[in-house]
């Protein structure tokens, strides 16, 4: 095959591979359920994007805990959905967090009052596909607190948030 046409042949097949891989990136469902909040003598809540979305939003405008980019992250403030959910956690209680792929964390209680921490939906204005760590992601405003720019804060930045517990 001659050189020029091995050229356009390989930069063809380049790009219809680049664009079958961001193929697979959809974005979540927003009627599918996107997380469940377990809390001590209540039934388990199941909340979709959309019920997500219909909430008020905050934006925190922070890198995320494995980049040095800069993101606007949108969404719910943890705060605002526990009370939505009649629930005011004592600051010496402890949230269990978990991911899609059973990954957890435990968040104290106080961090929520003392850092504002936000379930974010999307990113950069765009949601965020479970490919690219999404749907949710309980992010920390670390740009605004420098104290949270250590590994142990980073940690509790979970993405693919699918289900709190509340201990």
């Amino acid at each position: 095959m001659p050189l020029k046409r091995r050229f356009f042949v390989t930069i063809f097949l380049t790009l219809l591979a680049c664009s079958w891989v961001r193929a697979d990136e959809a974005a979540y469902p927003l009627d599918l359920p996107a997380l469940k909040v377990h809390s001590p003598g209540q039934p388990v809540r199941t909340f979709t994007l959309r019920t997500l979305q219909s909430m008020p939003a905050t934006t925190v405008t922070a890198r995320g805990p494995a980049d040095e980019r800069v993101s606007e992250w949108r969404g719910v403030p943890l705060a605002y959905l526990l009370r939505q959910l009649h629930v005011s956690p004592p600051a010496n209680a402890q949230l269990r967090m978990r991911a899609l792929n059973d990954y957890s964390v435990i968040i104290p209680a106080s961090d929520i009052n003392r850092y504002s921490p936000v379930i974010a939906y999307q990113r950069d204005g765009q949601p965020m596909p479970v490919e690219s760590l999404g749907p949710l992601f309980l992010m920390y405003p670390f740009d605004q607190h420098h104290e949270l720019r250590t590994q142990k804060y980073y940690n509790r930045a979970i993405w693919q948030l699918s289900e709190i517990f509340i201990e």
